[in-house]
C-alpha cells in the first residue's frame, strides 16, 4: 500500500487502492478548496493557486478525470 502525501493539509489519497473512489476524495477536495476561497463566483487568487497546486501533484493521467468530476460538482451546486 502507498503512503498518501498531502498538499497544504489535503490529502491527495494515495493510499486508497479504488481508482472510482480516490478520483472522487480528489474531487471532493478540489470543491472544497473552491469552496473555501470563492465569494460571489470569484475566486480568490489563493484558492487559485491552490488548486492549481494541488491539481499538479496528481498523476497527469489521473488530471482529466479529476477535473472532469470537480465540473460535475460545480454543476450540480450551479456555480459553473
Amino acid at each position: 500500500m502507498t503512503e498518501t502525501r498531502e498538499y497544504d493539509d489535503y490529502s491527495l489519497f494515495d493510499d486508497v487502492e479504488d481508482d472510482l473512489l480516490r478520483t472522487r476524495n480528489r474531487c471532493i477536495v478540489m470543491y472544497n478548496i473552491y469552496d473555501s476561497t470563492t465569494k460571489d463566483g470569484k475566486t480568490n487568487a489563493r484558492g487559485t493557486k491552490q488548486l492549481m497546486e494541488y491539481l499538479n501533484m496528481i498523476p497527469q493521467n489521473e488530471r482529466a478525470d479529476i477535473l472532469s468530476g470537480f465540473r460535475i460538482m460545480l454543476e450540480n451546486q450551479g456555480t459553473a
